[in-house]
């Protein structure tokens, strides 16, 4: 319609064409899990070379796939150095710089000794394991049963290893692998959820007295990295 554009220019009709495309190639995206943060059009989420995608299943995938990526929080490690932080420190008492510093000793200590003791029962519990495992099966062999002996051998490896993967298949994945390359993603800045959690640990430490018994060749630092 003519809306007659002032200084006798001519009148642009709105383009109504763009949005209808944006409405049809939403309903050809399908129903996607909402955001926290609203429903917002499907190219905000994508860079520009995926705008183009050549097929809506190409496009439902990457979208998904920047979506699952908010549970991932960044952190700054980088200490504040503004004027007033430094204003602010300057006004602290002694007293305040004692006691930080006598927490951070007694922290690595704690940490220290914590650690010495998870290893202590960690290596406890594997002798153990593999004494039994190895005397029961001398013991059999001495008694000419060589055949129970191997079978035995096996069988029992079989099981620790398995049940030494239930806890990580089924409670919590994360503590699988040595946690290394988890641990570099965290100092890095990139918080992974339940990376250092309580449980995460308790099934690292229990996989690892198993495993390691079953004849699997393991580390033993991996209950120690999270």
């Amino acid at each position: 319609a003519d809306l007659g554009a002032p200084g006798g220019g001519k009148s642009v009709a709105p383009n109504l064409s763009s949005s209808a495309e944006d409405a049809e190639a939403s309903e050809n995206l399908g129903c996607l899990p909402a955001l926290p943060y609203g429903e917002p059009r499907e190219k905000d989420f994508l860079p520009t070379h995926l705008h183009g995608a050549p097929t809506v299943s190409a496009t439902r995938t990457a979208l998904e796939m920047f979506q699952n990526m908010h549970v991932y929080d960044s952190q700054n490690y980088e200490p504040s150095d503004s004027r007033l932080d430094r204003i602010a420190a300057l006004g602290l008492p002694r007293s305040h710089y004692i006691a930080s510093s006598a927490y951070r000793w007694c922290l690595a200590l704690l940490i220290g000794v914590s650690m010495g003791l998870v290893s202590f029962c960690m290596l406890s519990v594997m002798e153990l394991l593999v004494r039994a495992r190895v005397g029961f099966t001398e013991s059999l062999a001495q008694e000419g049963e060589d055949a129970s002996a191997v079978s035995f051998y096996v069988l029992l490896a079989v099981a620790l290893a398995l049940v030494a993967a239930l806890p990580v298949a089924l409670v919590c994945p994360i503590a699988g692998g040595s946690g290394i390359a988890e641990m570099k993603v965290y100092l890095n800045g990139i918080h992974v959820p339940g990376l250092l959690r309580v449980t995460t640990f308790a099934c690292k430490a229990f996989s690892m007295c198993l495993s390691i018994p079953s004849g699997m060749v393991l580390g033993t630092a991996g209950a120690h990295l999270p």
